[in-house]
């Protein structure tokens, strides 16, 4: 049936489509969002918008020939752009030098709706994105000039930073016992200027070293790591400890927007030729708040005596 409300005017008196986050950039992880607001306002007199308009108030793309097509939900697609309701709290919005908008105030009541863009696709790469909202089966209208509601946003991807070693601070945050005995240590490694996300990849867990590699040996350092987010220690279950070794499963130092890496310095884990093949580095990918990741390598100093060659750990920072 086709619909008799041909002018958009006769049912919306305003239809909006705008970015309320800070930045029209973002970068092009899969992870990273930028936030848009879609507000729609009813002519006086129509009733209010049913579950099934509400749900086709959305974003669309503009292709070069203006032509529309729906803005894909829930993940990757052919075109690499898709669009979410829900923010992703484990990743920010791009900062930049606009203001983001803040629920505005009017006399007339308003339905808006907050939606999310991500994509897959590299620095360089825009999209232009019009909102949609459907009347019925048959009417549709979109925020173009035809329409009367003429607006649009455009989103651009950006290449990620390249990050050094001096963006990052590798520090020791506890230290329990003695270095030359049972000890027990925290290290802590985060960006200067970004948190990390609680999202990260832990190729290889842990680690350990033996003072000597010597069957009568029992000194020795197993090393576990504590995600972004956790303080729950994470370790390589391929490694043996025998049974009269315990290690610390919870961190101590707070690690929301870091990493911990945690050191149990013992006397009472048999030497064994398996525990060998695990002897580091551990390979972690940690992902920023941004959603780009930095590949970090942790491993067991190879200067000095033996007791420093298994207390000291090293960080590197591949490219």
């Amino acid at each position: 049936m086709t619909s008799t409300l041909i002018d958009p005017a006769l049912w919306l008196r305003q239809f909006h489509v705008e970015l309320s986050s800070a930045s029209p950039n973002l970068y092009g992880n899969s992870r990273q969002q930028a936030e848009l607001r879609l507000t729609v306002e009813l002519q006086p007199g129509q009733p209010p918008l049913t579950d099934a308009q509400l749900n086709s108030l959305l974003l669309v793309y503009e292709r070069p020939d203006g032509s529309y097509e729906q803005l894909p939900y829930g993940g990757p697609s052919a075109m690499a752009w898709w669009q979410s309701r829900e923010r992703d709290p484990r990743y920010d919005l791009m900062p930049g030098t606009g203001t983001p908008l803040s629920p505005a105030q009017h006399a007339v009541p308003l339905v808006s709706k907050l939606l999310y863009v991500s994509t897959s696709q590299a620095g360089g790469s825009n999209v232009k994105l019009r909102a949609q909202i459907r009347k019925d089966a048959t009417t549709v209208y979109y925020t173009d000039a035809f329409h009367g509601f003429d607006e649009s946003v455009i989103l651009t991807t950006v290449r990620p930073p390249v990050f050094a070693e001096s963006d990052f601070v590798w520090e020791r945050t506890l230290s329990e016992g003695t270095i030359d005995n049972v000890f027990f240590h925290e290290y802590s490694l985060r960006l200067r200027s970004l948190g990390l996300s609680s999202v990260s990849q832990l190729s290889t867990p842990g680690m350990i070293r033996w003072q000597r590699n010597h069957s009568e040996e029992t000194w020795a350092t197993y090393v576990g790591i504590a995600p972004p987010g956790s303080k729950t220690v994470v370790y390589n279950q391929a490694i043996p400890t025998g049974d009269q070794f315990t290690p610390r499963h919870t961190a101590k130092t707070p690690g929301n927007q870091s990493m911990i890496v945690v050191l149990n310095g013992a006397n009472n884990i048999p030497f064994n030729r398996e525990g060998l093949n695990h002897g580091g580095p551990c390979r972690v990918t940690l992902v920023d708040r941004h959603g780009n990741d930095h590949v970090v390598l942790f491993h067991f100093s190879d200067d000095g005596t033996p007791l420093e060659k298994r207390t000291n750990i090293r960080v590197s920072y591949p490219v």
